[in-house]
């Protein structure tokens, strides 16, 4: 049996060969550099979808978008201009809190945390009468084998900052 040089696709007889005798690509090398373009291609694949999802959201929700590019063209200030001691900057905190202290959690649970990507449009937080903030993230991550899996999680945190409750579905 044979080896297919992954750089030119020619046929090697000589299967002990650890280079091409076509093209003198070393099949090793190859073979890394196509799973690393491989690895490029996902991760863009799953930006260009993560700005997709962005996008229809924006477009299901103008007045949210609106106010997203008002707050860009006005550096800020006309969402953060709250006092620090009003309700609704206290629930800002609080929901902005809780959504680290769960996407820290997703992190340490993930097989390889380096590689977990949190989607936009997937998070939703809300406070609830106890003081406690639930968190809904959608996120992907690869598994051991090298294959990314998008996710779903939800968090309860509580007012101490920490995750209470955490469960997580493939989706």
């Amino acid at each position: 049996m044979g080896t297919i040089c992954p750089k030119c696709g020619k046929l090697n007889d000589d299967a002990k060969d650890e280079i091409c005798p076509h093209c003198g690509v070393l099949y090793a090398k190859a073979r890394q550099a196509q799973k690393q373009q491989l690895r490029q291609d996902a991760q863009r694949e799953e930006e260009i979808e993560e700005v997709r999802e962005l996008w229809a959201f924006l477009v299901r929700h103008p007045v949210i978008g609106i106010s997203m590019v008002l707050a860009i063209l006005a550096g800020g200030v006309a969402m953060f201009s709250y006092e620090s001691g009003s309700y609704v900057a206290d629930q800002r905190a609080m929901t902005g809190e809780a959504e680290r202290a769960c996407e820290n959690h997703i992190r340490t649970v993930a097989q390889r945390p380096s590689t977990v990507r949190f989607h936009v449009s997937g998070l939703q937080a809300q406070v609830q009468d106890s003081g406690s903030v639930v968190t809904n993230h959608v996120f992907s991550a690869e598994n051991m084998l090298g294959v990314r899996i998008r996710s779903r999680a939800r968090c309860t945190v509580g007012p101490d900052g920490r995750v209470q409750s955490f469960s997580s579905t493939q989706q």
